[in-house]
């Protein structure tokens, strides 16, 4: 659940990272699909990882 969360996060789609599914990482979740074309079921399907995972910011290293 925290990489869910953290991803999500670094997708621009930001969420506490407690580890929990919580209401707030539904509603993120939600959103994030909703934003990206998908229906916004709050599901973490293969094709939202997907999607998840193209809409990754780049880190700086430094």
């Amino acid at each position: 659940m925290t990489a869910l969360q953290a991803l999500l996060t670094n997708a621009g789609h930001p969420t506490a990272v407690t580890g929990s599914f919580t209401t707030d990482t539904e509603d993120v979740l939600r959103a994030f699909q909703s934003a990206h074309g998908m229906a916004a079921t709050g599901i973490a399907e293969p094709p939202v990882w997907l999607a998840i995972m193209a809409s990754q910011q780049p880190r700086l290293h430094g």
